[in-house]
């Protein structure tokens, strides 16, 4: 959708209903959609904002397509994670660079929950030396 800022600017808005993946701090969008969104950006020259309805958080967060675009190194468990993480399927971004843009009441969570399924691949973190027991 298009919205239009207080400021009077044009933004292409795109809303996800996904959680932040279970083994890693970010939370994504499908690959092709990603290089869909840049290109719509270049063509039409209107900036896209990624907003992500996450009830797990109870949240709804969200930044610019070209910030979270910008490379980004971060340290989890010990593992470096190199972001925007590209795969096959899905294009990842670090919730570090996420805006806090409202809370969702809890009658909408308990809507969200049974409309909600996860296409996200959860593999389980690589473990350390440190982890053994």
């Amino acid at each position: 959708m298009i919205a239009i800022t207080p400021d009077g600017r044009l933004v292409g808005v795109e809303v996800k209903c996904k959680c932040a993946r279970i083994y890693y701090p970010d939370t994504g969008i499908d690959h092709k959609d990603y290089y869909g969104y840049h290109n719509f950006e270049m063509v039409v020259g209107v900036p896209i904002l990624l907003l992500f309805v996450d009830h797990q958080q109870r949240s709804v967060y969200g930044n610019y397509l070209d910030k979270l675009s910008q490379p980004l190194t971060i340290v989890d468990n010990k593992r470096e994670l190199v972001y925007p993480m590209i795969t096959e399927q899905y294009v990842y971004f670090p919730l570090q660079v996420m805006e806090h843009y409202a809370d969702i009441p809890p009658a909408i969570v308990a809507q969200l929950i049974v409309r909600t399924h996860s296409k996200y691949h959860h593999p389980l973190p690589t473990t350390t030396d440190d982890d053994e027991v």
